[in-house]
Protein backbone atom coordinates (compact mmCIF):
# COMPACT_ATOMS: atom_id res chain seq x y z
CA UNK A 1 0.00 0.00 0.00
CA UNK A 2 1.26 3.54 -1.05
CA UNK A 3 1.12 6.16 1.67
CA UNK A 4 1.60 10.15 0.88
CA UNK A 5 2.53 10.52 4.30
CA UNK A 6 3.37 8.66 7.58
CA UNK A 7 3.70 9.68 11.64
CA UNK A 8 7.06 10.78 12.87
CA UNK A 9 7.16 7.27 14.66
CA UNK A 10 7.08 5.05 11.70
CA UNK A 11 9.94 6.74 9.73
CA UNK A 12 12.56 3.92 11.18
CA UNK A 13 9.61 1.23 10.40
CA UNK A 14 11.53 -2.26 10.18
CA UNK A 15 11.21 -3.44 6.49
CA UNK A 16 9.10 -6.75 6.35
CA UNK A 17 9.97 -9.56 4.60
CA UNK A 18 8.64 -11.55 1.77
CA UNK A 19 7.79 -14.83 3.79
CA UNK A 20 8.84 -16.42 7.04
CA UNK A 21 12.51 -18.09 5.96
CA UNK A 22 13.41 -14.06 4.98
CA UNK A 23 12.83 -12.87 8.63
CA UNK A 24 15.61 -14.30 10.36
CA UNK A 25 19.12 -12.51 9.89
CA UNK A 26 22.71 -13.90 10.34
CA UNK A 27 23.64 -14.01 13.23
CA UNK A 28 27.98 -13.22 12.85
CA UNK A 29 30.21 -14.00 16.09
CA UNK A 30 33.02 -12.05 16.60
CA UNK A 31 35.42 -14.24 15.11
CA UNK A 32 33.69 -13.56 11.49
CA UNK A 33 33.27 -10.17 12.22
CA UNK A 34 37.38 -9.60 12.86
CA UNK A 35 38.02 -11.92 9.79
CA UNK A 36 35.30 -9.65 7.98
CA UNK A 37 36.19 -6.45 8.82
CA UNK A 38 40.09 -7.56 8.28
CA UNK A 39 39.56 -8.28 5.05
CA UNK A 40 37.69 -5.73 3.69
CA UNK A 41 39.41 -3.11 5.21
CA UNK A 42 43.23 -5.08 2.92
CA UNK A 43 40.47 -4.76 -0.24
CA UNK A 44 41.77 -1.32 0.86
CA UNK A 45 44.54 -0.76 1.29
CA UNK A 46 46.97 -3.57 3.37
CA UNK A 47 47.88 -0.62 5.90
CA UNK A 48 43.95 -0.02 6.88
CA UNK A 49 43.62 -3.95 6.96
CA UNK A 50 47.29 -4.33 8.87
CA UNK A 51 45.92 -1.34 11.59
CA UNK A 52 42.73 -3.55 12.07
CA UNK A 53 44.19 -6.66 12.69
CA UNK A 54 46.78 -5.50 14.59
CA UNK A 55 43.88 -3.78 16.85
CA UNK A 56 42.20 -7.19 17.14
CA UNK A 57 45.38 -9.24 18.17
CA UNK A 58 46.32 -6.21 20.70
CA UNK A 59 42.60 -6.65 22.35
CA UNK A 60 42.01 -2.34 21.22
CA UNK A 61 38.22 -3.47 20.94
CA UNK A 62 35.86 -3.96 24.12
CA UNK A 63 32.78 -5.32 22.51
CA UNK A 64 31.40 -7.60 25.20
CA UNK A 65 27.89 -6.89 26.44
CA UNK A 66 28.03 -7.36 30.26
CA UNK A 67 26.09 -6.14 33.25
CA UNK A 68 27.29 -2.50 34.08
CA UNK A 69 28.98 -1.51 30.92
CA UNK A 70 27.86 1.48 28.80
CA UNK A 71 25.60 1.34 25.71
CA UNK A 72 26.62 2.62 22.42
CA UNK A 73 30.03 2.80 21.08
CA UNK A 74 32.96 5.19 20.80
CA UNK A 75 36.61 5.55 20.57
CA UNK A 76 38.97 7.33 22.27
CA UNK A 77 42.58 7.93 21.84
CA UNK A 78 45.56 8.07 24.11
CA UNK A 79 48.59 10.49 23.05
CA UNK A 80 50.98 9.11 25.27
CA UNK A 81 50.72 5.57 24.58
CA UNK A 82 49.86 6.62 20.67
CA UNK A 83 47.03 4.53 20.76
CA UNK A 84 43.79 3.98 20.28
CA UNK A 85 40.88 2.21 22.57
CA UNK A 86 36.94 0.82 20.71
CA UNK A 87 34.01 0.22 22.77
CA UNK A 88 30.98 -1.20 21.35
CA UNK A 89 28.62 -3.60 22.54
CA UNK A 90 28.79 -6.43 20.22
CA UNK A 91 25.26 -8.73 19.79
CA UNK A 92 25.82 -10.20 16.37
CA UNK A 93 24.11 -8.38 14.32
CA UNK A 94 25.51 -7.01 10.84
CA UNK A 95 25.06 -3.27 12.35
CA UNK A 96 27.48 -4.07 15.20
CA UNK A 97 29.70 -5.01 12.19
CA UNK A 98 29.17 -1.57 11.08
CA UNK A 99 29.51 0.12 14.28
CA UNK A 100 33.00 -1.46 15.01
CA UNK A 101 34.10 -0.35 11.25
CA UNK A 102 33.04 2.75 11.83
CA UNK A 103 35.02 3.20 15.25
CA UNK A 104 38.05 1.46 14.03
CA UNK A 105 37.35 4.02 11.60
CA UNK A 106 38.44 6.81 13.70
CA UNK A 107 41.36 4.62 15.48
CA UNK A 108 42.58 4.58 11.74
CA UNK A 109 42.59 8.27 11.52
CA UNK A 110 44.03 8.87 14.71
CA UNK A 111 46.82 6.63 13.51
CA UNK A 112 47.45 8.08 10.76
CA UNK A 113 47.76 11.40 12.70
CA UNK A 114 50.03 10.68 15.67
CA UNK A 115 53.50 11.51 14.53
CA UNK A 116 52.40 14.92 14.09
CA UNK A 117 52.53 17.65 16.30
CA UNK A 118 50.37 17.04 19.23
CA UNK A 119 48.56 20.60 18.64
CA UNK A 120 48.02 19.87 14.95
CA UNK A 121 46.50 15.76 16.24
CA UNK A 122 43.42 18.13 16.85
CA UNK A 123 40.74 18.09 14.00
CA UNK A 124 37.50 20.28 13.94
CA UNK A 125 34.09 18.06 14.54
CA UNK A 126 33.45 18.49 10.95
CA UNK A 127 36.34 16.09 10.22
CA UNK A 128 35.92 14.08 12.34
CA UNK A 129 33.51 11.95 10.95
CA UNK A 130 35.39 11.33 7.74
CA UNK A 131 37.45 8.45 8.09
CA UNK A 132 34.51 6.54 11.05
CA UNK A 133 31.99 6.68 8.00
CA UNK A 134 34.53 5.96 5.02
CA UNK A 135 35.10 2.35 7.00
CA UNK A 136 31.57 2.12 7.22
CA UNK A 137 31.07 2.94 3.90
CA UNK A 138 33.66 -0.23 2.79
CA UNK A 139 31.87 -2.59 4.59
CA UNK A 140 27.93 -1.37 3.84
CA UNK A 141 29.13 -0.87 0.19
CA UNK A 142 30.62 -4.73 -0.22
CA UNK A 143 27.96 -6.31 1.71
CA UNK A 144 25.21 -4.42 -0.42
CA UNK A 145 27.49 -5.62 -3.47
CA UNK A 146 27.19 -9.56 -2.25
CA UNK A 147 23.49 -9.76 -1.80
CA UNK A 148 20.28 -10.40 -3.14
CA UNK A 149 16.39 -10.42 -2.92
CA UNK A 150 15.07 -9.30 -0.20
CA UNK A 151 18.68 -9.36 2.36
CA UNK A 152 20.22 -6.73 -0.11
CA UNK A 153 16.80 -5.09 -0.43
CA UNK A 154 16.94 -4.46 3.66
CA UNK A 155 20.63 -3.90 3.52
CA UNK A 156 19.42 -0.81 1.45
CA UNK A 157 16.80 0.13 3.30
CA UNK A 158 19.37 -0.02 6.69
CA UNK A 159 21.82 2.57 4.54
CA UNK A 160 19.33 4.47 3.75
CA UNK A 161 17.49 4.43 6.78
CA UNK A 162 20.83 5.98 8.62
CA UNK A 163 21.86 8.08 5.65
CA UNK A 164 18.68 10.06 5.63
CA UNK A 165 18.04 10.41 9.00
CA UNK A 166 22.10 12.18 9.26
CA UNK A 167 20.97 14.85 6.08
CA UNK A 168 17.39 15.22 6.90
CA UNK A 169 16.54 14.61 10.34
CA UNK A 170 19.80 16.11 11.81
CA UNK A 171 18.70 19.48 9.31
CA UNK A 172 15.54 19.37 11.78
CA UNK A 173 17.71 19.32 15.08
CA UNK A 174 19.74 22.06 13.61
CA UNK A 175 16.75 24.36 12.78
CA UNK A 176 15.62 23.51 16.23
CA UNK A 177 18.61 24.68 17.89
CA UNK A 178 18.71 27.65 16.01
CA UNK A 179 15.46 28.75 16.58
CA UNK A 180 15.78 28.46 20.42
CA UNK A 181 19.09 30.46 20.52
CA UNK A 182 17.23 33.15 18.58
CA UNK A 183 13.88 33.49 20.64
CA UNK A 184 15.97 32.51 24.21
CA UNK A 185 17.37 36.07 23.35
CA UNK A 186 14.10 37.41 24.45
CA UNK A 187 13.23 35.99 27.14
CA UNK A 188 13.04 32.38 29.42
CA UNK A 189 11.55 29.60 27.17
CA UNK A 190 9.48 26.42 28.62
CA UNK A 191 8.40 22.95 27.63
CA UNK A 192 5.55 24.11 25.41
CA UNK A 193 7.99 26.75 23.29
CA UNK A 194 10.42 23.78 22.96
CA UNK A 195 7.58 21.68 21.61
CA UNK A 196 6.46 24.72 19.25
CA UNK A 197 10.13 25.13 17.68
CA UNK A 198 10.24 21.37 17.42
CA UNK A 199 7.16 20.51 15.47
CA UNK A 200 7.90 23.48 13.40
CA UNK A 201 11.33 22.76 12.89
CA UNK A 202 9.69 19.16 11.61
CA UNK A 203 7.26 21.15 9.46
CA UNK A 204 9.82 22.99 8.15
CA UNK A 205 11.78 19.72 7.19
CA UNK A 206 9.50 17.36 6.36
CA UNK A 207 6.89 19.16 4.74
CA UNK A 208 4.06 17.19 3.65
CA UNK A 209 5.82 13.72 3.98
CA UNK A 210 4.72 13.71 8.04
CA UNK A 211 1.26 13.21 9.06
CA UNK A 212 0.11 15.41 11.88
CA UNK A 213 1.48 12.92 14.29
CA UNK A 214 4.86 14.19 14.86
CA UNK A 215 7.37 14.17 17.91
CA UNK A 216 6.90 16.82 19.76
CA UNK A 217 9.18 15.82 22.08
CA UNK A 218 12.05 15.17 20.46
CA UNK A 219 13.89 18.02 22.29
CA UNK A 220 14.01 16.32 25.49
CA UNK A 221 15.23 12.64 24.38
CA UNK A 222 18.31 14.39 22.72
CA UNK A 223 20.94 14.71 25.15
CA UNK A 224 23.27 16.61 23.11
CA UNK A 225 20.99 19.59 23.38
CA UNK A 226 22.08 20.03 27.56
CA UNK A 227 25.76 19.79 27.30
CA UNK A 228 27.07 23.47 26.97
CA UNK A 229 30.08 22.51 24.49
CA UNK A 230 27.95 20.74 22.24
CA UNK A 231 26.13 22.98 20.12
CA UNK A 232 25.20 22.10 16.82
CA UNK A 233 26.77 18.80 17.38
CA UNK A 234 24.78 16.67 14.61
CA UNK A 235 25.65 18.72 12.18
CA UNK A 236 29.24 17.20 11.85
CA UNK A 237 27.58 13.87 10.95
CA UNK A 238 25.78 15.47 7.66
CA UNK A 239 29.20 17.10 6.88
CA UNK A 240 31.32 13.81 7.58
CA UNK A 241 28.69 11.78 5.45
CA UNK A 242 28.66 13.30 2.19
CA UNK A 243 32.78 14.23 2.51
CA UNK A 244 33.13 10.61 3.13
CA UNK A 245 30.49 9.41 0.19
CA UNK A 246 32.92 11.93 -2.01
CA UNK A 247 35.78 10.31 -1.22
CA UNK A 248 34.68 6.62 -1.23
CA UNK A 249 33.20 7.63 -5.08
CA UNK A 250 36.83 9.06 -5.67
CA UNK A 251 38.02 5.88 -4.53
CA UNK A 252 35.92 3.65 -6.49
CA UNK A 253 37.15 5.98 -9.56
CA UNK A 254 40.66 5.27 -8.99
CA UNK A 255 41.48 2.13 -7.14
CA UNK A 256 44.15 1.36 -4.79
CA UNK A 257 46.00 4.34 -5.91
CA UNK A 258 43.94 6.57 -3.24
CA UNK A 259 44.89 4.99 -0.78
CA UNK A 260 48.24 6.87 0.00
CA UNK A 261 45.87 9.88 -1.06
CA UNK A 262 43.48 8.88 1.69
CA UNK A 263 45.84 9.00 4.00
CA UNK A 264 47.61 12.22 3.16
CA UNK A 265 43.60 13.57 3.54
CA UNK A 266 43.76 12.20 7.31
CA UNK A 267 46.41 13.98 8.55
CA UNK A 268 46.10 17.21 7.00
CA UNK A 269 42.72 17.44 9.25
CA UNK A 270 44.36 19.10 12.41
CA UNK A 271 46.62 21.35 9.76
CA UNK A 272 44.41 22.55 7.66
CA UNK A 273 41.12 24.38 7.84
CA UNK A 274 37.72 22.37 5.84
CA UNK A 275 37.66 24.31 2.91
CA UNK A 276 41.67 23.84 2.22
CA UNK A 277 41.54 20.41 2.91
CA UNK A 278 38.59 19.60 0.42
CA UNK A 279 40.26 21.68 -1.97
CA UNK A 280 43.28 19.80 -1.77
CA UNK A 281 41.12 16.42 -2.06
CA UNK A 282 39.29 17.90 -5.24
CA UNK A 283 36.02 19.47 -3.71
CA UNK A 284 34.77 22.34 -3.53
CA UNK A 285 32.35 22.57 -0.46
CA UNK A 286 31.84 26.33 -1.04
CA UNK A 287 29.62 25.36 -3.94
CA UNK A 288 26.05 24.04 -3.79
CA UNK A 289 27.41 21.42 -6.19
CA UNK A 290 29.43 19.55 -4.13
CA UNK A 291 26.48 18.76 -1.36
CA UNK A 292 24.03 17.93 -4.32
CA UNK A 293 26.82 15.55 -5.74
CA UNK A 294 26.90 14.03 -2.39
CA UNK A 295 22.76 13.77 -2.27
CA UNK A 296 22.47 11.92 -5.58
CA UNK A 297 25.04 8.97 -4.79
CA UNK A 298 21.73 8.24 -2.76
CA UNK A 299 19.58 8.09 -5.67
CA UNK A 300 20.38 4.74 -7.22
CA UNK A 301 19.16 3.19 -3.62
CA UNK A 302 16.54 4.72 -3.60
CA UNK A 303 14.69 3.52 -7.36
CA UNK A 304 16.25 0.05 -6.54
CA UNK A 305 13.83 0.52 -3.25
CA UNK A 306 11.26 1.56 -5.60
CA UNK A 307 11.43 -1.05 -8.10
CA UNK A 308 11.45 -3.40 -5.14
CA UNK A 309 8.24 -1.88 -3.31
CA UNK A 310 6.37 -1.74 -7.27
CA UNK A 311 6.92 -5.21 -7.48
CA UNK A 312 5.45 -6.48 -4.03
Amino acid sequence: MKIDTCAFYDLFAPLLPENEDARADKEWTFEEAQEYIIQKFSSFSPDFGAFAEQAFKNNWIDAEIRTGKVGGAYCIDFPYQKESRVLSNFSGSFSDITTLAHELGHAYHYDCIKNTDYALSHYPMTLAETASIFAETIIMQDAVKNAAGFEKIKLIEMHLSDSTQVLVDILCRFYFERSVFEQRKERELGAEDFCRLMTEAQIKTYGSGLSEEKHPYMWAVKSHYYSPDLDFYNFPYAFGLLFATALFARFKKEGSAFAETYVSILKDTGSMSCEALCKKAGFDITKKDFWLEGIRVFYKDLEEMKTYADSL
